[in-house]
């Protein structure tokens, strides 16, 4: 009987910590996974700029910013940014993520119509990797740009 006792408890404790274990795995009712837009629908700003390979120090990118909203819009403000990119004579225009999420075009179908590659993308920050074509620059350089979330 003592055996039996001493099993039984051995058991309760394993099923109970199992129990708590998959209690505390599953997220709160209703709640999934960010999808590529909600993640990128928010203010961001620049953090580091390469340009074939090499950071880009002399510009000054402390205040360009970027809004991404849900609805497909973008807003982007330049402050004394030397970068003019992937944007129209108004700074504001339309997005959509592209390529299977990993691209993003910016004004799709007009004459500023822009892609860049998304390297990397996470809540708090996300980078993209383009050429500027030879019409812009004869040298196409390849920029990185890494933007980091606005606190």
């Amino acid at each position: 009987m003592r055996l039996f006792k001493s099993l039984f408890s051995s058991n309760l404790l394993v099923l109970m910590l199992f129990a708590t274990v998959i209690a505390s795995s599953c997220g709160k009712e209703g709640s999934s996974p960010k999808t590529l837009l909600e993640i990128l629908s928010k203010n961001w700003k620049i953090s580091r700029v390469t340009i074939n390979g090499t950071a880009d120090n002399a510009g000054n990118y402390g205040n360009f910013r970027v809004v991404l909203q849900q609805n497909g819009t973008y807003a982007v403000t330049l402050g004394n940014s030397p970068v003019n990119i992937v944007l129209n004579s108004s700074n504001n225009g339309r997005w959509e993520i592209t390529g299977n999420e990993t691209s993003i075009t910016f004004d799709k179908g007009t004459t500023n119509e822009f892609l860049v590659t998304l390297v990397t993308k996470t809540e708090t920050g996300f980078s993209i990797r383009f050429k500027l074509p030879k019409s812009v620059n004869k040298t196409e350089p390849e920029y990185v740009i890494e933007f980091v979330l606005v606190s």
